[in-house]
Order: C-alpha cells, then structure tokens, then sequence
C-alpha cells in the first residue's frame, strides 16, 4: 500500500496477505498468525486466561477458594451467665446477625458456646461457604482490662474460637469475662467459595 504515492513502512496491507486468491478483493478472514495463543486457530482457550476460571490463593493450591475477614463481637448478654455475639465483615468476611443469650451448651443456627463457656463456634450456616482454614487472628479490643490470648481454627466448616487468660494459660469462660466488658476479634480464614 502506499500512503500519497509515498512508500509506506511497518503494518502495509499488502495484497499477499490480504487477497491470497488475487480476485481484487480483501479476503474476509485473513490468516491468522502462529503468535495466537491456540497457534493460528479460531478458538481461544478462554480457561487459561486470567478471571475467567476459580484461581488458587497461593500455598492452599484449590482453586476456588475465598480469603475473608470479619470481626467477632461479643459482649454481655441480656440474661444472666450469656453472651451476645455478633460478626461484622471487615473485608470480604462474613456479617451475622446478632445472637443474644447464648449460654453455656447454647446451640444456636449461627454459632454455639460449649458446656463450658470456653470455646466459642461461628458456624458454617452464618459463613458464605465452609471454612476450610483460619489464617490469622488478634484480639483487637478489650474494655474488660484484662489481657487474654486466643487460639482460632476452622473445624468441620466451622471457625473455633478459644480464649485464655494471657499470664497463667486457664481457659477463659466468655459468661464471666464479658460481665467485666466487650470483646473483639478478628479473624481472616478461608472459606470453599
């Protein structure tokens, strides 16, 4: 092709390309080129492209798998020996609505708190998919004035929930620890969609 009778450089439509049969006329498909990813066929393999198929998250190597956040209230209960417990997305986690009076052996469509009141569980009803791993976790808030530690871990599609009193390791009881304040928690696990 010529741009005003001047030669013109990279990208001509030159007649061998686009007339391969020499009938004056632009072919309607013109050849494809080997640089294709399916090698010159029409079809894509629309799989292997990036956002068209579940990625793995990187060292859990599922496909399909969700990472999120939610922070875990629990605070007082209405009645006496319970808690109110209730989880709030932070990023891309799961919002549950609240659970009032939740006692020891309390066993409720969205969480449960052992015999005990040790061992509290947000259960795999209240969550977008099952968990399938916790990956990290914090207490972000005390106004009891106590320091706790916390142990958290996915269990049969459930988040587990253990605190303990942070100098001599005894198993905190949630009804009692909450008369003295408001707990908060964060918790970043895996979930199977």
């Amino acid at each position: 092709m010529t741009d005003f009778g001047r030669r013109a450089g990279v990208g001509d439509m030159l007649k061998s390309v686009y007339d391969q049969n020499a009938d004056n006329v632009v072919d309607s498909v013109p050849a494809h080129k080997t640089t294709h990813q399916s090698g010159g066929a029409d079809a894509l393999n629309v799989t292997a492209l990036v956002g068209t198929t579940p990625r793995a998250i990187q060292g859990d190597a599922t496909p399909g798998r969700v990472e999120r956040c939610m922070e875990v209230y629990i605070m007082d209960g209405s009645n006496a020996d319970t808690i109110n417990v209730s989880t709030l997305t932070s990023w891309n986690g799961d919002t549950i609505a609240m659970q009032d009076n939740l006692g020891k052996g309390g066993d409720e469509t969205n969480y449960a708190l052992d015999g005990d009141g040790f061992t509290l569980t947000i259960k795999a009803a209240g969550l977008t998919g099952n968990a399938v791993g916790v990956l990290s976790f914090s207490i972000t808030g005390s106004t009891c004035g106590t320091v706790y530690n916390m142990i958290a871990t996915a269990l049969n599609n459930d988040i587990v929930v253990l605190l303990s009193h942070a100098t001599d390791g005894t198993q905190l009881d949630l009804t009692a620890a909450v008369d003295l304040g408001l707990l908060s928690l964060n918790v970043t696990y895996l979930t199977d969609e």
